[in-house]
């Protein structure tokens, strides 16, 4: 009736505005649910007296309309019925959607109008009878209903929990509900899969899923389910064998006792069981069934002090019980370990130190000694059996020849109850010993000469040592040491100064060994040296220099100098003489040299009357400890007044000094004689020999040198040898050399001059 009414006043408004055409719909609005069709009736009518063509569309934001038929022809005063299917998409969004319906003639246009509400087709229904409020741990199972109101299609709606109480719920994952039916599924709800107590939520949803991309729809219906978790389980434990909430234990030993656990619940239960201390354990966990009680233990370690004890049981569906106890421990067994050592002994002296062990526990026991961190030492007895309050001594032995240093031993006592160590620590320094030291060394025939020997007590205390020979010729026995007693103290040493005499040992290498031992300990040394015996030649010999030929005049006296050079091995003394005629004399008769060292003498000529055109070969001689070194010179004789003394010419004297591999190398002029003093002003000679000489220079630094030969410019230079690299064989000529370069020149000038005049006033 009430669309008839519609129909009629849209058909009487159409006619008064004399529209050829009307569009009435039968309902102004329609419900479909996602991806279902809803059809809708309009009714088109011409009003016009004579028929028409008309064409007919739906449009709206979405395309989900069509209309039938879409072309039509309508007589005059005619009515035709049009029919509009309205699907809304599978990914439609719920909500309310406008579609219009559009007629056109040839002349003229008409619109009707429909709402279109699209709704999902799923619902839930919590069909369950069950309670939803349970004890902590049950296992309910609640009913819940899905319909699906679309005419068109079966669906499968996937099933998705949500809410804390999803993780202990369970339900298919699909669920097939036919068109326009309903399905029922169980969902199955494990409390005990759910942390604590109090008011849980789980939310259904069911959503269907577009099968051929997997995509979920908007045809989904959610149910908020509710659920009461209450703690119903009771729990208790208890100690049958303890008085009260104390426990008295020996410190040394564990301890146990009993603990009854009872479950007072509805439920069977898990029990966990924990404390708060490391030191006392208990079984992890308990089954026990409802009603039920189990007995286990508690235990408590040994080596515990005093301490709260909580000891807890948890039920897995939130019960817990706590006790606490008081754990007194107390010592029942010890032992004491006194060490009486000194801060420092002799590591070559055997020695025994008294070692202390008091029982102090309230039983005998029976303990095992050992000493740990230091090797070879021991406890004697190892074993010592004591009463309460008994005391004991033992000795610690430590072995002689131990290496010297801080050693820390510990000393220790086991019973089968109790321990007790010692940590102390003792040096061990080695209180006697001796070293002899010595370098080979030399010495000349028919010279004495001391041997030095370092007598070194490495020991820490006094002692007192006899120093002799083992073997080696008996001519180094002489005044050695004749028995006498070395007393040296700890850390310090004596040297000795044995002196040697032998003319009769021949110029070898002789090989000596001696010994130095101690009177009162069984400590000693021994050396093994080589001495040289050098000839008297080589230590004895020295060079005599002078010219070759020499003019004199007959009743003049003429100064000849000669250089003697001692180039012996040892400080000597020279015997000089000569042999010819009898007015030829030298002038020292003797001479003192240090080793290289030289200097100059002078022989007088003074030829008699009638010696003139004569000529003679006189020797000078110069003798130590019977080794003769000579140097013979021409003496030619002339008339007075015949003898010409030319004006001395000095060349320069050439020198090139270099340095390398602990020796100092000069090219020089032949005869030339090089005196060397070091940076330790130690002398050394040497004369050049084809234009080179070399001396030894095992020092770094400062060399003074000088040259001179007879005829030449006299050189005295300096010359540094220095450590990192060897020297470029520069040197300087020192201002003090040049000065005696030029004052020797002047004399010489002035001695020639006086010469030539001389001989004019004798005219």
């Amino acid at each position: 009736m009430k669309y008839a009414v519609v129909a009629v006043l849209v058909l009487f408004a159409s006619m008064l505005a004399a529209s050829p055409l009307v569009l009435a719909p039968t309902e102004v609005s329609a419900d479909a649910c996602i991806c279902d069709t809803e059809l809708v009736v309009f009714t088109a009518s011409n009003p016009a007296p004579t028929a028409d063509n008309y064409s007919f569309s739906i449009t709206s934001s979405v395309p989900w309309g069509v209309v039938a038929p879409s072309l039509a022809v309508i007589g005059g005063q005619g009515s035709l019925p049009l029919y509009a299917y309205l699907t809304p998409s599978c990914f439609a969004s719920p909500g309310n959607y406008d579609f219009t319906l559009k007629g056109q003639s040839s002349d003229y246009n008409a619109n009707a109008h429909v709402a279109l509400r699209v709704t999902p087709c799923v619902t839930l229904q919590d069909a369950s009878t069950e309670s939803k409020t349970m004890c902590l741990g049950e296992k309910h199972a609640y009913k819940v209903l899905l319909r699906n109101k679309s005419r068109t299609a079966a669906k499968n709606y996937t099933i998705i929990l949500t809410g804390d109480a999803s993780a202990a719920a369970t339900a298919p994952q699909k669920v097939f509900v036919p068109a326009v039916g309903e399905t029922a599924f169980d969902i199955s709800l494990d409390s005990a899969k759910l942390s604590g107590t109090g008011t849980k939520t789980l939310n259904v949803r069911a959503v269907s899923i577009y099968e051929v991309t997997g995509q979920p729809t908007n045809d989904e219906g959610t149910l908020s389910m509710q659920f009461i978790m209450n703690n119903c389980q009771q729990l208790d434990f208890n100690f049958p064998n303890l008085g009260g909430n104390a426990i008295e234990k020996c410190a040394e030993t564990p301890f146990s006792t009993p603990m009854v656990v009872t479950n007072a619940g509805p439920l069977g239960d898990t029990v966990t069981l924990y404390t708060n201390a490391s030191q006392a354990t208990v079984p992890r966990t308990l089954e026990i069934a409802s009603g039920g009680t189990q007995q286990t233990q508690l235990t408590i370690a040994a080596n515990t002090g005093t301490f709260t004890l909580k000891v807890s049981a948890a039920s897995k569906y939130g019960a817990v019980r706590e006790k606490t106890l008081e754990v007194v421990s107390k010592t029942c067994f010890g032992v004491n370990v006194d060490v009486m050592l000194p801060n420092n002994t002799c590591s070559d002296t055997e020695h025994a130190f008294p070692v202390k062990i008091r029982n102090t526990g309230a039983a005998p026991q029976l303990f095992n000694l050992s000493v740990k961190n230091m090797d070879f030492v021991a406890l004697q007895p190892a074993q010592v059996f004591l009463n309460p309050g008994e005391e004991k001594e033992v000795k610690l032995l430590i072995s002689s020849g131990m290496k010297d240093g801080k050693y820390e031993p510990i000393v220790s006592a086991r019973s089968e109850m109790s321990y007790g160590e010692n940590k102390t620590y003792i040096f061990l320094e080695r209180c006697y010993g001796v070293r002899l030291s010595g370098e080979n060394d030399w010495i000349c025939q028919c010279s004495d000469k001391a041997f030095p020997f370092n007598v070194i007590n490495i020991g820490t205390q006094s002692d007192s040592y006899l120093l002799y020979r083992v073997d080696g010729p008996e001519w180094i026995q002489q005044d050695l040491l004749n028995g006498s007693v070395l007393d040296i103290e700890g850390r310090s040493r004596r040297t000795v100064n044995p002196v040697v005499f032998t003319c009769d040992a021949d110029p070898l290498k002789y090989k000596f060994t001696f010994a130095v031992s101690s009177v009162s300990r069984n400590v000693s040394d021994k050396l093994c040296v080589n001495i040289t015996v050098y000839s008297k030649a080589v230590c004895y010999v020295a060079r005599v220099a002078g010219p070759d030929t020499e003019v004199v005049e007959e009743c003049a006296s003429t100064i000849i100098p000669v250089t003697i050079q001692n180039t012996g091995l040892l400080k000597n003394a020279y015997a000089l003489d000569v042999e010819g005629p009898t007015w030829v004399n030298v002038t020292p008769d003797f001479v003192l040299l240090e080793k290289a060292e030289a200097q100059v003498v002078y022989l007088s000529a003074s030829p008699p009357l009638n010696e003139a055109n004569k000529s003679y070969t006189i020797k000078i001689i110069a003798t130590s400890k019977g080794v003769v070194s000579t140097k013979e010179i021409t003496l030619n004789v002339v008339g007075q007044g015949e003898k010409t003394t030319p004006t001395p010419k000095l060349e320069v004297m050439p020198l090139d000094v270099s340095y390398a591999a602990g020796s100092l190398r000069f090219k020089c002029a032949d005869g030339a004689l090089v005196s060397v003093k070091s940076p330790s002003n130690k002398t050394s000679a040497a004369t050049c020999v084809n234009g080179s000489a070399t001396l030894g220079a095992g020092e770094y630094g400062v060399y003074s040198i000088a040259v001179t030969k007879a005829g030449f410019v006299p050189i005295t230079t300096t010359y540094e040898a220095k450590k990192p690299a060897p020297s470029s064989g520069m040197f300087l000529a020192s201002t003090t050399a040049l000065w005696i370069a030029g004052a020797l020149l002047v004399a010489l000038v002035a001695y020639g001059a006086y010469s030539v005049m001389g001989r004019k006033k004798a005219k």
